[in-house]
């Protein structure tokens, strides 16, 4: 992406995360939620935000921020928001899907913990709002009574009659991989176990081309599921060990998996898979070393590779994903990009040739013409910092 592919990442995608639209031919939407990350008020979310940004101007256009009142739309003081990946999108109603919690004792990612936990629906207008799921700890122990807690992971999405949600759900300190499914007369909670039983965390859709597929789900411990438009479930995994993140590349048509959580060096692989069998993957791990700014020496191979994004400019797209261990320090993280053949990797600085940033957010791009995920402009990065 030639020398301005540095583009102020640091500024505006590790704290954002999100949604973002396509709207026309260069007009996009970008619907983001107001975090407060101190060590105090991690993951508080009293408000989000949207702004439209105009590329057919040069610098873009940016437009004033309009607010949303969580707080008020959910009646919890002081909401705190899940873990990474902050909403998701109900395409069959045109709005924001959201999860909410009152704050846990704990602090950091654990404070999505509370013993209230609710679904927002918020169209994409800031319009109205409705309360889709009321109590949702409560829902998911229809599926197994012994859940008493969801911790850290809840995502939701709905296309073409099919709604999906994950939901890190625990049993005192046990895992429980439970999924919430809409297929057109409510929400209901399911267990997958079929694999293992442990969580989800978070949903992503495919397409195989312009035909919409369901849903994929990130699964610790390799236990990812297939949702498919008929509502049936898959239970399987591309390979591996650990945590299976899935990204949908709609550039190529190709689902990009992702993985993370070892902590003793063992490979954390990235593969490629079609769409209509994504399971069925081919290995793509790029293998050699990249030396960071602090002269760390990153194993491309035992690095751990998570919060995978498509992201473009005009000279091309890459896959950008947080990656940590493999040879940095503990709780020091990093950005990786490679081409989405999975080749030429690199590390990402900011403009002024820092390291010292990562990806915190999930951020993905809808085009509401065609109704799929799109890659996200490079530029808003950097303009959004104006």
């Amino acid at each position: 992406m030639k020398g301005d592919y540095t583009f102020g990442l640091s500024q505006s995608i590790p704290t954002l995360g999100g949604m973002m639209f396509k709207v026309g031919e260069k007009l996009y939407e970008l619907i983001y939620p107001k975090l407060l990350v101190d060590d105090i008020t991690w993951l508080n979310c009293k408000y989000i935000a949207k702004r439209e940004i105009d590329f057919s101007t040069s610098p873009p256009t940016i437009g004033s921020e309009e607010l949303f009142d969580i707080e008020s739309a959910s009646g919890i003081s002081n909401p705190v928001v899940p873990h990474r990946t902050f909403m998701g999108y109900d395409a069959d109603n045109d709005a924001i899907l959201m999860f909410v919690s009152n704050k846990s004792g704990n602090t950091g990612s654990k404070a999505f913990a509370g013993s209230t936990v609710k679904l927002l629906s918020i169209k994409r207008d800031f319009s109205s709002y409705t309360i889709e799921i009321n109590d949702v700890i409560s829902l998911a122990k229809t599926a197994y009574s012994g859940i008493d807690k969801i911790l850290m992971f809840a995502h939701a999405w709905r296309i073409g009659g099919l709604g999906v949600a994950a939901v890190g759900t625990y049993a005192g300190s046990s895992e429980v991989s439970i999924i919430l499914k809409d297929t057109g007369s409510g929400w209901v909670a399911e267990r997958h176990n079929e694999r293992y039983d442990f969580i989800q965390e978070r949903v992503e859709p495919i397409w195989d081309g312009s035909t919409f597929l369901g849903f994929l789900t990130e699964g610790h411990g390799t236990n990812s599921l297939w949702v498919k438009t008929d509502g049936s479930v898959q239970a399987g995994a591309p390979g591996g060990l650990f945590t299976t993140e899935p990204v949908y590349d709609p550039i190529n048509n190709q689902v990009i998996w992702i993985e993370w959580g070892s902590g003793t060096g063992a490979t954390q692989h990235i593969w490629t898979a079609p769409p209509s069998d994504p399971f069925n993957a081919t290995d793509k791990t790029p293998s050699g070393t990249l030396t960071d700014n602090e002269g760390n020496s990153i194993d491309l191979a035992t690095c751990n590779k998570a919060n995978g994004h498509i992201l473009s400019d005009p000279f091309g797209s890459k896959l950008l994903m947080y990656i940590y261990r493999g040879g940095l320090p503990e709780k020091v993280g990093r950005i990786l990009a490679v081409d989405l053949s999975i080749s030429n990797p690199e590390l990402v600085y900011d403009p002024n040739g820092s390291d010292k940033i990562q990806i915190n957010g999930i951020l993905r791009c809808f085009d509401l013409t065609a109704n799929k995920l799109a890659p996200v402009p490079l530029i808003i990065a950097e303009v959004l910092e104006t």
